[in-house]
């Protein structure tokens, strides 16, 4: 895997020459995501350093030795992993939005579908027709009505005197006043 190597392949390793053991001390194994982007920040930061003015073959091989010390590889681990907490943020944020949008689309979309339905159901041929003979009953019903109300007080009137004619019994009919 990489970065493991055992002590004698170390020992023949630190001998050649130009050889820093940087890698190995920045990833655990192949699988070490945050050990591989503290490298790359490393690699980045060396390159940095080296481009500020032009260096020697033994000030580059020494870099390691002076940058790689215990606190340094614990922060540069530590600063790839932020990195990589921030990104998996960063999709996850990208995602929740587009999970949104995509929700909100296709609610609408269902519920103008609903809403089509809705009224073709509502204004079709045969609910159009019924509908209008309804409206045509009750507005024959309404005038009706107005009809009877118009007509009414003048039947209310005739049965009145017609009563009235039959309880007062008129001067022929009546018997004359005994003295």
């Amino acid at each position: 895997m990489i970065g493991e190597t055992t002590a004698p392949e170390e020992e023949a390793l630190e001998k050649r020459p130009g050889y820093s053991n940087s890698f190995a001390n920045l990833c655990k194994d192949s699988n070490d995501l945050p050990g591989l982007l503290a490298y790359a920040l490393y690699r980045q930061a060396k390159q940095e350093w080296a481009s500020q003015k032009l260096r020697t073959a033994d000030e580059a091989a020494k870099y390691a030795e002076f940058h790689l010390t215990p606190s340094n590889i614990e922060n540069l681990r530590r600063s790839a992993e932020e990195r990589m907490e921030l990104f998996a943020h960063s999709i996850r944020d990208q995602a929740r939005i587009l999970f949104q949008e995509e929700a909100w689309e296709s609610g609408f979309s269902r519920l103008d579908g609903s809403v089509k339905a809705h009224m073709d159901k509502r204004t079709g041929l045969l609910n159009s027709i019924g509908a209008n003979i309804a409206a045509w009953v009750i507005t024959i019903g309404i005038t009706a009505i107005a009809l009877v109300a118009y007509l009414l007080p003048n039947l209310a009137e005739q049965m009145a005197d017609r009563v009235t004619d039959r309880m007062i019994p008129s001067a022929v009919t009546a018997p004359a006043p005994q003295q």
